[in-house]
């Protein structure tokens, strides 16, 4: 057997992975490497790999469209070449941690079944050991997490990233799979999101708390930052006329989230005016009538109400009374022998901040 390792210089071998080499995503990045077909154990596909850079337990190597894990500890010869195995992982498992999803590559290892290099051929206890690449998200997976392997369902028991650094060993048991247990994934149906809300109305400029039903991270979106932002509280704020659709998705399974709709229309400054002399006489009774703009444009769907002051817009005043109210009309009767000035006042039915005064002089006839 032709031995790679066995040149004089890095020179040599360099060449050799110009002439006979592959290249290979190792940890995601592209790199030149040699491998070779030999049948190192005949129930996993195992590989040996060879390089001129260091190869690590727990590196994934993605080759011919499949992933393969480092298992092997690191070993280097002279002039830096590098030898290590790595073994298929034909399982791509889906851990549920309380909603909280971990996605990994995987094999699965147990004693008393054989298995291809796809499916289980022969499961004959209900004990697995799953092994995973260490890495960032692979450490979150806890205890009482559960997954599916195939059609069976099973759950953590103990985790050892103690006795091969750069690995995982996940020791699970088979668990009675249950309701929730849906799309092939352990306690789908669980994590579900829901807004409370079937459409939100919004003008700009105003914020709007979501409310939402889940578990797990939820990470917010808006279909169009022009119209509507959300933050990772899931507080809206309205930023231009239109539509846009807000989704709440599980940060970790994409697939799980929800939308709604939200409207946003443009601010609307209301105004009012009061149209009607602005003298009126002894025993005399006139009509006046409130005219309401949208941002400028006369409406006729608001109310308002009407009252009447003294001069000063805040005593009651004797010299005046209204006498009937009619849509956004009223009558005032000016008294019989007293003179002077009264304050009218128009205001918004829903908003009685939005007002209107007008001051009518009562004069005697004489």
């Amino acid at each position: 057997m032709l031995n790679f390792f066995d040149f004089s210089s890095n020179d040599d071998f360099s060449t050799l992975l110009m002439l006979a080499g592959e290249d290979v995503r190792v940890n995601g990045e592209e790199k030149r490497v040699i491998i070779t077909n030999e049948v190192i154990n005949e129930n996993f596909d195992d590989r040996r790999i060879h390089a001129l850079f260091a190869l690590n337990r727990g590196d994934v190597i993605e080759w011919e469209g499949k992933r393969f894990v480092v298992i092997s500890e690191q070993n280097a010869t002279r002039y830096s070449k590098y030898k290590a195995i790595m073994r298929r992982m034909p399982f791509e498992i889906v851990f549920n941690n309380n909603c909280y999803f971990v996605r990994s590559p995987a094999y699965v290892e147990a004693l008393s079944f054989r298995m291809s290099f796809e499916k289980f051929l022969d499961l004959n206890e209900n004990r697995i050991v799953v092994v995973v690449p260490e890495n960032t998200e692979t450490k979150k997976i806890k205890e009482n997490a559960r997954f599916f392997v195939n059609d069976d369902v099973f759950i953590v028991k103990t985790i050892d990233n103690y006795t091969k650094p750069g690995l995982i060993n996940i020791y699970a048991e088979k668990d009675l799979i249950g309701t929730d247990d849906v799309n092939h994934i352990a306690g789908y149906g669980a994590c579900r999101i829901n807004f409370a809300d079937e459409g939100i109305a919004l003008t700009v400029g105003q914020s709007y708390p979501l409310a939402v039903n889940g578990l797990g991270p939820i990470r917010f979106e808006s279909s169009d930052e022009n119209v509507a932002v959300v933050n990772d509280q899931g507080i809206i704020t309205a930023v231009g006329a239109g539509t846009a659709t807000i989704t709440a998705r599980n940060a970790t399974m994409t697939m799980i989230f929800d939308t709604v709709i939200v409207t946003v229309s443009n601010a609307v400054t209301y105004s009012i005016s009061i149209e009607g002399s602005a003298e009126i006489y002894n025993n005399q009774t006139k009509t006046y009538t409130a005219r309401v703009y949208a941002n400028g444009v006369e409406t006729t769907e608001k109310a308002v109400s009407w009252a009447l002051f003294a001069d000063d817009r805040v005593s009651s005043t004797t010299l005046a009374t209204i006498t009937s109210i009619s849509g956004n009309s009223c009558t005032i009767k000016a008294g019989s022998n007293q003179i002077g000035y009264v304050q009218l006042r128009a205001s918004l039915v829903d908003d009685p901040a939005v007002m209107a005064w007008l001051r009518i002089r009562v004069r005697s006839i004489l």
